[in-house]
């Protein structure tokens, strides 16, 4: 097993980088961060990071950051601020073509589950796309395909409408199911890759550890706050207006499908890390 690793994270601040940079500091890695905003970098040191406030499209820089930075490992988990299916693909491009000039040890890129179902969903499609640029490369490389962060549950945003106005307001459709899973489960996966000796290259989907629907959800909140919580579902106009046509796709397609992993896949010897929506993990959030 590999003790520690200098390990290069892309989108440290994201739901995913986050918590995967947590995941190996506390495993006792080196965790080099990249941010793109400068504002970020004065947190991430404090959280015993090395900050990298980086472009990720500008192929130049990357390189430059890469080679002085010298990683074993490359997780890319970097996701567009306002175009994902134009700038993921070039992070991507720009950190893999870096990984191959400098010869790093792998690679982990955080994708989506179905990612490879040509839903016609460009957040899943740009994910394929990019998965695809990775093969052939000079390193292994590991693919990570949860499901929906269980995180967005837990949100402020989430929690605010819930707490002070009895409503769970959410795009999700009423008879759709949604495996949530908790970020830090995905850093579990990516922390059991990394410390191997030789990461595994591969693709591996996963999910959390219980369907939900949105009435459930409402419900396990209302029983925590002692009161009955309403559901409001997310108009697809109204999600196309605020958040633009790529997400009103997405929702569009969970309102009429179940995101549920029947048959997770994980690297050799990793023993799941479940992380339900319960009561306590509620509790913290509503505070």
């Amino acid at each position: 097993m590999r003790s520690q690793a200098r390990v290069f994270v892309a989108g440290a601040t994201g739901t995913a980088g986050s918590a995967i940079a947590a995941r190996l500091r506390r495993d006792g890695h080196t965790v080099i961060a990249s941010t793109s905003t400068a504002e970020a970098a004065p947190t991430l040191q404090r959280m015993g990071y090395t900050p990298v406030v980086l472009d990720l499209a500008d192929r130049r820089d990357v390189r430059q950051a890469v080679e002085d930075h010298a990683p074993d490992i490359v997780v890319n988990a970097a996701r567009g601020r306002t175009n994902a299916t134009t700038q993921e693909p070039r992070f991507a491009d720009a950190l893999a073509e870096a990984a191959d000039a400098v010869g790093i040890d792998g690679m982990v890129y955080v994708s989506v589950f179905r990612a490879d179902a040509r839903t016609g969903v460009p957040h899943f499609d740009v994910k394929a796309q990019i998965e695809g640029s990775l093969s052939g490369r000079t390193f292994p490389v590991a693919v990570l395909r949860p499901t929906t962060f269980m995180n967005l549950l837990l949100s402020p945003m989430v929690t605010g409408s819930v707490r002070d106005h009895g409503v769970f307001a959410s795009p999700q459709g009423p008879d759709s199911a949604i495996a949530y899973i908790h970020a830090d489960e995905v850093a579990a996966v990516a922390g059991h890759l990394i410390a191997a000796d030789r990461l595994e290259a591969g693709v591996f989907a996963f999910g959390g550890p219980e369907p939900l629907t949105t009435r459930e959800i409402a419900d396990r909140y209302g029983q925590v706050l002692g009161q009955p919580i309403d559901v409001q579902q997310i108009p697809l106009e109204a999600i196309r207006q605020s958040a633009g046509e790529d997400l009103a796709a997405m929702a569009a397609y969970l309102n009429t499908h179940d995101f549920i992993v029947s048959e997770p896949t994980f690297p050799a010897g990793y023993v799941p890390e479940p992380i339900t929506f319960d009561e306590a993990r509620i509790q913290a959030a509503l505070k």
